[in-house]
């Protein structure tokens, strides 16, 4: 099969007034099937990581890579219920980009595998070592749901990635947009914020990593 280049353009509107709030070019580019074998995976995040919340680290692994994706971590994830085998991950309930680099708990008093204790910061290598685990061939980033409002969201996040830059120039690292807070009705009431103003801080933040990443390779 031939593949195939096509210019997309990606509109983000409010759905109320119907204004524009973004738009960008974007290149798709539909691949002839690839296969994998042995690429291993660290699923970094908070609860839609976490291993009784979404399952998507287990459906990558054992759905679309037909199990050659390999998924590091030290949490043992819930099964799919097609799933052969084990998904492991590092996701936690609650869990946001601070508490990943400087925090020695991470969900209560689950310890923060990242955490090295000599330095009291994040630590790749640190984490490798540790747990025996001899390399990575993809790290995914998906974190920002707790971090709504936060103006120092992309900054902490490029400090998260130069600290594993730190361990690794090479491996390709993806850090997947914010998700919105919502119930059935698209929108909903946390408890703590209005569903308007969520709105408004989970666009405010789409920007900021709109602008703030843009495809940009993070050097050491």
């Amino acid at each position: 099969l031939e593949e195939i280049t096509i210019p997309e353009t990606i509109t983000v509107k409010d759905f109320t007034s119907s204004k524009t709030l973004a738009t960008k070019t974007v290149t798709l580019h539909i691949l002839n099937k690839k296969t994998f074998a042995n690429k291993k995976v660290i699923f970094m995040g908070d609860s839609l990581t976490a291993s009784r919340a979404q399952l998507y680290p287990a459906e990558i692994q054992h759905n679309l890579s037909n199990g050659g994706i390999i998924s590091l971590g030290t949490r043992l994830g819930a099964k799919t219920n097609n799933q052969i085998g084990d998904t492991y991950g590092e996701g936690y309930n609650g869990a946001y980009t601070k508490k990943f680099l400087q925090n020695s708990t991470i969900e209560g008093s689950t310890p923060n595998p990242f955490y090295n204790p000599s330095t009291q910061y994040f630590d790749m290598n640190y984490y490798m070592t540790n747990n025996g685990f001899d390399k990575v061939d993809c790290i995914m980033i998906n974190l920002g749901a707790n971090m709504l409002g936060n103006g120092n969201a992309v900054t902490e996040l490029k400090e998260l990635i130069r600290c594993i830059r730190l361990y690794s120039t090479d491996v390709p690292i993806i850090v997947s947009m914010a998700v919105g807070i919502s119930g059935q009705d698209g929108w909903r009431d946390n408890g703590t914020m209005t569903s308007l103003t969520m709105q408004r801080h989970w666009r405010n933040q789409l920007k900021s990593y709109i602008t703030g990443f843009d495809n940009e390779q993070l050097s050491k």
